[in-house]
């Protein structure tokens, strides 16, 4: 494929200073994505999920109001700090009301489009209880075809690991060493397929937050985690300059009240584990928020930041340390909406969140509190209902 710049279908785009990337290399657009002071606006939630919220937040789930949601960030001046947003498949077809479509908008801006391509969790055979694998492989070649033609040239693969404590773990908390196999070998077979059009693959080994483990058994974790997958792309032959890593920061689970979330011990934990496990070909880590409110998930990505540069010795990283974030940059947005705010001013707050994300991601956000969100600083936005597709 070659793109034609002159294209009269790409006229929407002449007037911005906007390198078009449909067709750049994998290992280029990756580079982009974790530019300096930018992260991912990670938007991609099903139409189960993303109804959930919207009905907790006394609106109806029907397309018109998810389209009217997606707007309010698809609409708002957010590209100096997001570099590009994940979306569902059914919002590549969606527009603003302007008539534009939401890839048009954000592309306008200077916004990479991405997808989401898993196709949800399933329950994991031989694993232990509330494991699970990923669904999607099978259809997945045809479907990036359809989806790299509708504009996007990222996708995200999002797999699930439960931490928990079995009679055959003797009591520790431990992920199944076949959780860790089956999720590993479809997050790399995700990414090799994925680079082979030209599509860079977020890679998302997400350790979930349930549980009372500590920090000790969430570092433990993570590293055999990060280790099995980066294992599984090397043994699969994917280029890992041309992936991001979206993992999530170490922290205790989300029952454990005896120990504090403590954002210079987050940060180090976190750093750590990269050191030990993801190689440095790998150029940015686009973190997660995992539960985290707004406010935390801001901080915690300054200290990781902060923490790396002030200690090279012990925790430096050759990667950029990003974000990826969804609810971690929605959540004020949905209670602005929810209580009836304009949509000007559900889109200021937009920008003003994605503002703050992209300071910390330099880890220059200084004035901790000046943060806009409006929804308490600490506690969890933890969901039980995600993975259905």
């Amino acid at each position: 494929f070659k793109f034609d710049s002159a294209s009269p279908d790409c006229g929407w785009m002449s007037s911005h200073e906007y390198e078009y990337v449909l067709w750049t290399d994998a290992r280029s657009l990756a580079g982009k994505l974790c530019a300096p002071g930018k992260g991912i606006l990670a938007s991609d939630e099903s139409p189960s999920t993303m109804g959930k919220r919207l009905v907790k937040a006394g609106k109806e789930n029907t397309a018109e109001n998810r389209r009217l949601f997606r707007s309010l960030f698809y609409g708002a001046n957010i590209g100096q700090h997001i570099s590009g947003a994940i979306l569902h498949p059914e919002a590549l077809d969606m527009c603003l009301n302007d008539g534009r479509t939401f890839v048009e908008a954000l592309h306008s801006q200077g916004i990479i489009v991405g997808v989401k391509v898993d196709e949800g969790l399933e329950p994991l055979k031989g694993g232990l209880e509330g494991e699970t694998s990923t669904k999607g492989l099978t259809s997945l070649d045809e479907r990036l075809e359809s989806y790299a033609i509708k504009g996007a040239r990222f996708a995200k693969w999002r797999a699930a690991f439960r931490i928990s404590k079995s009679a055959e773990s003797c009591g520790v908390w431990t992920v199944s060493d076949v959780a860790l196999k089956t999720n590993a070998k479809e997050l790399a077979s995700y990414a090799e397929i994925c680079l082979r059009k030209s599509i860079v693959p977020i890679v998302e080994p997400e350790i979930l937050i349930d549980g009372d483990h500590d920090f000790d058994a969430s570092l433990r974790i993570t590293k055999k985690v990060l280790s099995e997958c980066m294992h599984a792309l090397v043994m699969a032959g994917v280029d890992l300059s041309a992936i991001l890593l979206k993992p999530q920061m170490v922290s205790p689970g989300v029952d454990n009240r005896d120990q504090l979330r403590c954002p210079n011990r987050i940060a180090e934990c976190t750093l750590m584990a990269l050191r030990e496990t993801v190689p440095p070909a790998v150029k940015g880590i686009m973190f997660l928020s995992g539960g985290q409110t707004e406010y935390q998930s801001t901080v915690n990505l300054n200290h990781l930041n902060v923490v790396s540069r002030a200690y090279p010795d012990e925790f430096a990283v050759p990667y950029a340390l990003s974000f990826s974030f969804g609810r971690g940059l929605q959540a004020s947005v949905l209670e602005m909406w929810r209580q009836g705010e304009s949509t000007h001013a559900c889109m200021k707050k937009a920008e003003e969140i994605a503002r703050v994300n992209g300071l910390a991601a330099r880890g220059a956000f200084f004035d901790q509190t000046s943060h806009p969100t409006i929804l308490p600083k600490l506690g969890n936005l933890q969901e039980t209902f995600r993975g259905v597709y």
